[in-house]
């Protein structure tokens, strides 16, 4: 697709979202931009009949997904897009893959970059993208490009709750795998490191006498 089309699909696409979700997708696409790529919404909000369609396929677990979420009125207000390489649409690029996740996180989102791996693989990813390794040669989950919130369920959305725009601070784990939970082991383990070092320095001068 040539960069006027891309682009214009992507204004288009970003119609379909929820404003404070379209928000951090626009964050995220520039993001990647800045970084050379150039990112493209494939999908964004779909109707329950092409959800049910997705979900036959295998393209989906769910029969409702953020994908199908809109307004009381009725109106499209998707909370997740499929974000395609569009330089490589038909096999996005690993280093691609993981940098979307790593774009992803920072506003709260999350990706499927993880999603239906062994935990062993699914930590690998995570501790790739938690350490900026984005040529790591490593496993790749089922729906990489799919894009979502980390901080509200399925089920709230379909409530009505929606997430604020600049992202809430995520409580836990992430609902699936992502690179909003290796940021989080990332800062856990540092925390560790410091804790055991102020440890380590109270009893040497306990030692010492002093």
């Amino acid at each position: 697709m040539d960069e006027s089309a891309r682009i214009a699909r992507n204004t288009q696409r970003l119609t379909e979202l929820h404003p404070s979700f379209a928000q951090r997708l626009r964050n995220v696409i520039a993001a990647l931009e800045s970084q050379s790529f150039r990112p493209r919404i494939q999908d964004a909000w779909r109707s329950p009949a092409d959800q049910l369609k997705a979900f036959s396929s295998g393209h989906s677990k769910l029969r409702f997904g953020f994908h199908n979420v809109t307004s009381p009125n009725g109106q499209p207000e998707s909370l997740a897009v499929d974000l395609l390489d569009d330089d490589s649409p038909l096999a996005s690029r690993s280093e691609y893959l993981l940098r979307l996740a790593a774009a992803a996180a920072t506003v709260h989102c999350q990706t499927g970059v993880g999603w239906g791996l062994p935990p062993a693989l699914k930590e690998a990813v995570a501790a790739a993208i938690a350490g900026g390794d984005f040529k790591a040669n490593v496993k790749i989950g089922w729906d990489p490009t799919h894009v979502e919130p980390a901080d509200i369920t399925v089920a709230q959305a379909r409530a009505g709750v929606r997430p604020p725009a600049s992202g809430a601070a995520t409580r836990g784990r992430s609902r699936r795998s992502g690179g909003a939970t290796a940021e989080a082991r990332a800062r856990g383990s540092r925390k560790k490191k410091r804790g055991a070092s102020k440890k380590k320095a109270k009893k040497t001068r306990r030692r010492r006498g002093g």
